[in-house]
């Protein structure tokens, strides 16, 4: 939530907080939305968007990650960025979102009982052309690597495919 008055304070109304719990107990200020990523994203204007932000979001989706990828690219006008994460695991994608699954079923098969997916190594990265078009994920060409090792982000983030990738999308 830190970075929501970071942002709130450089931007303005210009920024537009979301998330699906807002306005439940209290949880979030009143500054955030609430918004279901797999209902609700018609209601921004196609090229409308500078910078999508979410990070370990698409992991709780009950409907098709990819669909609201491709919604979201629609809200970015050109030249826009989204910078996202998502927990990645060896092997391939896999999901499971029938509501008979328990909490620990789901904890056993993606890592946490609110999770309805695993992004996998072997094909995140072409899952998310397909999604998006090209993209980025190797954060040395971003800030170089001897920038990220002053900034203690683990060899890990950017030389593997982990849960702590950021990816890069420049819409063009």
């Amino acid at each position: 939530m830190a970075e929501a008055i970071i942002f709130l304070r450089r931007l303005g109304t210009r920024y537009i907080p979301v998330d699906l719990s807002a306005g439940e107990g209290g949880r979030y200020p009143s500054i955030v939305s609430r918004c279901d990523l797999c209902a609700d994203l018609d209601r921004y204007p196609a090229n409308f968007f500078d910078l999508v932000i979410h990070h370990h979001v698409l992991e709780h989706l009950k409907c098709d990650p990819f669909a609201v990828l491709g919604q979201m690219k629609r809200t970015m006008r050109f030249g826009a960025i989204m910078i996202f994460s998502v927990p990645i695991s060896v092997g391939s994608y896999r999901e499971n979102t029938s509501e008979s699954l328990t909490d620990d079923d789901r904890e056993r098969l993606f890592g946490q009982g609110d999770h309805v997916r695993m992004f996998g190594r072997d094909d995140a990265k072409q899952r998310f052309i397909q999604a998006l078009g090209p993209i980025n994920h190797d954060a040395r060409k971003l800030a170089g690597e001897v920038a990220l090792t002053r900034a203690a982000i683990p060899e890990e983030a950017y030389k593997t495919l982990s849960g702590h990738t950021v990816w890069l999308y420049r819409k063009i």
